[in-house]
């Protein structure tokens, strides 16, 4: 891929410098050792939820906390990175759970919503200055701009984008063409990126098709430091970040029939490969000492598109790569809901 460096001038490096690192957290300690993360848990498709958190030691041991209880009657109805939302009767006000406390807010009056999409707002002012063969789409929020996909006016290449505060395009990808196939053999799509942490970086999803049209999904890191591009370690769903940045933890498929979610971990800077074993939705602690998952064992296969957990929660061990089930001793369907204090 060819690095679009030239089109992109320094003013927007520093403005893209500033904003990313004005808007990083503070980076976390934990001198305890003590780390805690939430389990959501139901008997039945359609009984109460109950909420747990269950608290780690240095050593793995675990202490279980019940922050709602299923007879209390909840159901959860809506979850955001800051907080789970619970209803009950139609005539009683919902419950928030802040997923960082754990503290227990009731809800006296529903949101009000947003009088304006954010995405049609960045929507109209991109078409306000190109006309784009389809797109755009996948938008991701950065402080206060915007990292966006879609094709250029003449071609059907599907490029990263950057819309700044002052409604100015800027294209960080270029796509080419390759070998005689008139068809794109790579599309760069936002669809999949995420920030690498500590790092002016991000991942984003490039898919790849080769001279008989058979598609090939990659994943590349985009540095805005430099504008460089490279290929990353492919997982088929999202990869998270440790908290530093260091290492990435995802889902590949095994060679079963059918096959299965492996969870692995990879380090950036070594390539070295830790395989956590069959698991989905990947969560890292705070203090990166331990790697949560929701199990998975269904022999059922839809693609990428779903990760069938099978109702426990586990956690590796980065040190040791040991494995323990969090869920021990919560009956019922359990799912992982994060860790507090991040």
């Amino acid at each position: 891929m060819e690095n679009a460096h030239k089109k992109v001038p320094a003013v927007i490096l520093l403005i893209l410098v500033s904003l990313f690192w004005a808007s990083q957290p503070p980076p976390q300690t934990n001198a305890s050792h003590d780390e805690s993360v939430l389990l959501l848990a139901r008997a039945t498709d359609t009984s109460p939820h109950a909420l747990y958190k269950i608290t780690l030691n240095e050593e793995g041991h675990l202490t279980k906390t019940t922050l709602l209880a299923a007879s209390e009657g909840y159901t959860l109805v809506n979850r955001t990175p800051e907080a789970l939302d619970f209803a009950r009767a139609a005539d009683e006000p919902p419950l928030r759970i802040m997923i960082e406390t754990g503290e227990r807010l009731i809800l006296e009056d529903e949101p009000t919503p947003s009088t304006d999409d954010p995405i049609q707002h960045w929507t109209r002012q991109i078409l306000a200055q190109v006309t784009p063969l389809s797109g755009p789409r996948d938008f991701y929020p950065f402080s206060s701009g915007v990292i966006f996909s879609m094709t250029g006016p003449a071609d059907n290449f599907l490029n990263l984008y950057w819309l700044d505060s002052l409604g100015t395009i800027q294209q960080l990808t270029s796509v080419e063409k390759m070998g005689d196939s008139p068809q794109p053999l790579l599309s760069a799509s936002a669809e999949f990126l995420n920030w690498r942490p500590q790092f002016l970086s991000f991942l984003y999803r490039a898919r790849q098709r080769d001279t008989q049209g058979q598609d090939h999904n990659e994943l590349h890191l985009y540095s805005l430091n430099d504008f460089s591009d490279m290929p990353a370690p492919y997982f088929g769903k999202t990869p998270v970040w440790s908290a530093d940045g260091d290492w990435l933890a995802g889902v590949r498929v095994n060679e079963a029939t059918p096959p299965l979610y492996i969870l692995w971990r990879v380090e950036w800077a070594t390539g070295e490969t830790v395989e956590v074993g069959p698991g989905c939705n990947p969560d890292w602690s705070v203090s990166g000492d331990w790697l949560a998952y929701d199990g998975h064992d269904n022999s059922q296969w839809q693609g990428y598109t779903d990760c069938y957990a099978n109702g426990r929660v586990y956690a590796q061990n980065t040190e040791s790569s040991e494995v323990i089930e969090l869920s021990a001793g919560i009956g019922g369907y359990v799912l992982l809901m994060g860790w507090m204090g991040g």
